[in-house]
């Protein structure tokens, strides 16, 4: 597990190392569990498919994490499945696992030659108990 320290000094590394690349644009977005038997409803819900971060229908797995809302500087990543993205779906399983943000490490982005970073959040549909198992976090998981 990285340390927020760890993070900060990655964090600040990569704003030293990419400075020139700027500016670099933020944003934030939240992207949706969905289990494979909510697929279609959650679809016909919000009138598209969800893709993979080659922008194809996603194929058939256990679950999905489509992006359902995004700041405008990040939209073009709405219905783009983070799990189908290696550094996004590796960010999302530790972060609900362990209950904390974390970090990747620095990446092209998606549609550019910028490097970027993915700092991830889990959140939580239920109230967890103190200490909660990795599992009960798992169950929990809402995006």
């Amino acid at each position: 597990m990285v340390s927020c320290g760890k993070c900060r000094k990655l964090l600040l590394s990569t704003r030293r190392e990419t400075a020139f690349e700027r500016p670099l644009l933020s944003g934030v977005a939240y992207a949706q569990r969905v289990a494979y038997s909510e697929r279609e409803r959650f679809e016909k819900q919000h009138g598209w498919t969800i893709k993979t971060m080659k922008r194809e229908a996603s194929p058939i797995r256990d679950e999905y994490a489509p992006v359902i809302f995004s700041q405008e500087t990040v939209s073009y990543i709405e219905s783009l499945d983070m799990m189908s993205g290696e550094e996004d779906r590796e960010n999302i399983l530790r972060a609900r696992a362990t209950g904390k943000a974390v970090l990747t490490s620095p990446f092209r982005l998606l549609g550019s030659h910028h490097l970027g970073v993915v700092l991830t959040f889990p959140v939580y549909k239920s109230k967890l108990p103190p200490n909660p198992t990795v599992e009960q976090r798992i169950e929990a998981t809402a995006g």
